[in-house]
C-alpha cells in the first residue's frame, strides 16, 4: 500500500472516540446515568489523540497544519469542560458541546483536505 492511500496516524482513536461521545450524548440525552461516563471517556480519547500527536517544531510541517492541530486540541479542551458541565447538571454542557464538534469537524474536513 502506499503512502499516500494509507491512514493517518490516530485515525481509529479519533474515529472510536467520536462515536463514543456521539453515543454518550444520545444516552445524556435519553437520562441514561451510563450516558455520562461514556461521554466522558470519548472525549478522554480524543484528548488523549489530540495531545499525542503534537507537531513537532524541528519537523517542517506548515503554519496551517500546527493552527489546525490547536484548534482541533481546543474543540477537545471545550467538549472536556462539557463534561464537567454534565455531571454538575448545568446546561451550559449543550453549548460547549457545540462549540467542540464544530471545530473537531472542522479540524477533521480541513485536515483531510490538507493531508
Amino acid at each position: 500500500m502506499s503512502a499516500e492511500k494509507r491512514m493517518p496516524k490516530g485515525y481509529i482513536a479519533v474515529l472510536l472516540g467520536t462515536f463514543i461521545t456521539m453515543g454518550g450524548t444520545f444516552l445524556v440525552f435519553l437520562g441514561s446515568q451510563s450516558g455520562f461516563f461514556i461521554y466522558t471517556f470519548g472525549v478522554l480519547l480524543l484528548l488523549l489523540y489530540y495531545f499525542l500527536s503534537i507537531p513537532k517544531r524541528d519537523k517542517d510541517i506548515s503554519p496551517t497544519k500546527r493552527r489546525l492541530h490547536r484548534i482541533g486540541f481546543l474543540g477537545a479542551v471545550a467538549m472536556a469542560v462539557a463534561a464537567y458541565f454534565v455531571y454538575t447538571a448545568s446546561n451550559l454542557w449543550m453549548l460547549l458541546f457545540c462549540i467542540g464538534s464544530a471545530l473537531h469537524a472542522w479540524y477533521i474536513f480541513r485536515d483531510g483536505v490538507r493531508s
